[in-house]
């Protein structure tokens, strides 16, 4: 399984160079009157860094209250299984 996830890593680090190299013309990018220079492939990836942090930032509140929720149930199974046995003694 860890070569798989290595052999992964490394097709993505490849396709990313590729990706790069194949996309290295400068364009202008203009956001609220800001206006700003650089390599096609550095706007793309920035653009995708920046749409994952905010995905990560939606979902996060959800993923905390979904911990905290089976933290309760696994508490709450903990207590149960102890008052079994106590019954079962």
């Amino acid at each position: 399984m860890k070569l798989f996830k290595v052999i992964i890593l490394l097709a993505l680090i490849l396709a990313a160079i590729v990706f790069a190299s194949q996309n290295s013309t400068e364009v202008t990018v203009t956001f609220f009157g800001l206006s700003g220079k650089g390599p096609q492939s550095l706007i793309l990836m920035v653009t995708l860094a920046v749409g994952v942090f905010i995905g990560i930032l939606v979902m996060a509140p959800s993923l905390f209250r979904h911990s905290s929720r089976s933290a309760g149930f696994k508490r709450k199974i903990a207590t149960l299984e102890k008052e079994n046995q106590n019954q079962n003694n």
